[in-house]
């Protein structure tokens, strides 16, 4: 949660509280249920508390979804390596956070709230570039065509793991790992 006034320094456990209960709510209740009061009450804060982190509630979402953790940038030098990294991570993501869950819940919300579409743009782009990085760095290796189009490239990795992600309730079977990546790859070197 960002800092925004001079007074004396915010409670971080507080912070952490705040942010616990959002998730929570946002997944049993959905975006366009969730309000203030709710999470103030639930987290044993004063709505003012919440206000002077998070101007309002799309801001304090996304403070929320930025404590999620992220995937980082593999850089194994091979293409291959990096995509079966970048699938290892997203199986631990989904099986030991929330966050897709959430991503869920937000997808349909989107839809029908163009201002939380457009203040969650920045952050789904944040969260997909680790795949930017991979796919930039194997055109300059020359494992991807040099005029392969990034964007299609990008979806051609991500849009597997996310339906892998969003589809499946249960925890992903890890023995989808290597064939998943082989998929992705050879897909990619077309």
């Amino acid at each position: 949660m960002k800092n925004k006034s001079r007074g004396r320094p915010r409670d971080p456990v507080k912070d952490n509280v705040i942010i616990r209960e959002t998730l929570k709510q946002l997944l049993s209740k959905g975006y366009t249920a969730l309000n203030i009061t709710d999470i103030a009450t639930e987290s044993g804060v004063s709505k003012a508390t919440i206000y002077r982190r998070c101007s309002n509630k799309s801001s304090l979402v996304l403070d929320a979804l930025k404590s999620l953790p992220g995937l980082e940038t593999p850089s194994t030098g091979k293409l291959k390596s990096d995509i079966k990294h970048l699938v290892t991570q997203v199986i631990a993501v989904k099986s030991e956070t929330n966050l897709f869950a959430v991503l869920q819940n937000l997808t349909g919300e989107m839809f029908n709230d163009k201002k939380l579409e457009k203040e969650m743009h920045p952050y789904l782009n944040d969260r997909m570039s680790p795949v930017k990085s991979i796919i930039k760095e194997a055109i300059e290796r020359g494992e991807i065509p040099k005029n392969a189009n990034i964007e299609a490239s990008i979806y051609a990795v991500t849009g597997p793991l996310i339906a892998m992600s969003f589809f499946r309730q249960q925890t992903i079977n890890k023995s989808l790992i290597g064939p998943l990546s082989e998929i992705i790859y050879r897909g990619l070197q077309k």
